[in-house]
């Protein structure tokens, strides 16, 4: 439950200080300098045709559904409301 918090009050953090969608930019880019790394350092990243396009989906869904959208929520609802409404729907469910 940490470590969802913490997520929260990084996001708050970088808000404050970049446009959202640069914030949720750089994540995405950390997630292919991974992927770069893997390839650069001989390890194989195997997938079908299908199994990529459905991680695109998923990606663009998070991207545009999860993280931007509280990203601008973050710009506009106080930090303990986002925190609290993550542990009641971590707790329940909701």
């Amino acid at each position: 439950m940490l470590r969802l918090g913490l997520d929260y009050l990084g996001i708050r953090i970088a808000v404050e200080h970049i446009p959202p969608t640069l914030m949720c930019a750089t994540l995405f880019c950390r997630g292919a300098l991974h992927a770069g790394y893997c390839v650069a350092t001989g390890r194989s990243i195997r997938y079908s045709w299908r199994q990529l396009g459905q991680i695109a989906v998923v990606g663009i869904l998070l991207l545009m559904g999860g993280n931007l959208t509280l990203s601008y929520a973050e710009q506009y609802v106080p930090f303990g409301n986002c925190l609290a409404a993550s542990c009641f729907h971590c707790a329940f469910g909701f």
